[in-house]
């Protein structure tokens, strides 16, 4: 488990963000701490995916699995603060201000007029910046990705907290976003 802390302003709080390991044991081992009625829960379907591979000698539905339950753990240990859940609200509603976003260059600004982006709240874009080149581009190409289509099949939700995972980098790292469908954002909360 790794611990990650913003970068943020002197009148906002510095928020933690905890890296889950894409493993079973990692993650069997922060449900049970944030969530232990999902953790038996995560342990079953793991087991069944498991056993369907070892029938079939094809580790499919197994990875599928990993990767919903990764996401899962993700948003599990790492709650929005009252901060960032305000932040959330505002952008679902079409309030961008104070955001960022990327211009028609490519560059990410801080926004002051809704349009169709991604935005990040504020932890998401310290986490950005202090990624090498190399992981940016991985999580660019990802986003460029989730601007067509934010519910790709390849994107896992969570129905009790209304947030998305999706992997880049061929499962290098996640990226937690909820979807405001009516004002066309994604909006970017973790990248873990």
């Amino acid at each position: 488990m790794q611990r990650y802390t913003g970068r943020v302003g002197d009148t906002r709080a510095v928020t933690t963000a905890t890296r889950v390991e894409r493993s079973g044991p990692a993650i069997r081992a922060m449900l049970a701490e944030a969530s232990p009625g999902e953790c038996a829960q995560f342990e079953a379907e793991f087991t069944a995916a498991l056993q369907a591979a070892a029938a079939h000698l094809d580790l499919a539905e197994a990875e599928a699995v990993l990767d919903r339950w990764w996401g899962i753990a993700a948003i599990r240990v790492n709650p929005l603060t009252e901060v960032e859940q305000a932040q959330l609200a505002r952008a679902r509603a079409g309030d961008v201000t104070g955001l960022h976003g990327r211009d028609r260059h490519g560059n990410w600004v801080c926004l002051w007029m809704a349009r169709y982006s991604p935005v990040l709240l504020e932890l998401a874009r310290a986490q950005y910046d202090d990624f090498p080149a190399e992981i940016r581009e991985l999580v660019d190409a990802r986003l460029t990705q989730l601007l067509g289509e934010p519910k790709l099949a390849r994107s896992a939700y969570d129905e009790p907290t209304d947030q998305w995972t999706t992997t880049y980098g061929a499962g290098a790292g996640l990226i937690v976003y909820a979807v405001a469908d009516a004002h066309r954002r994604i909006i970017i909360l973790r990248l873990v």
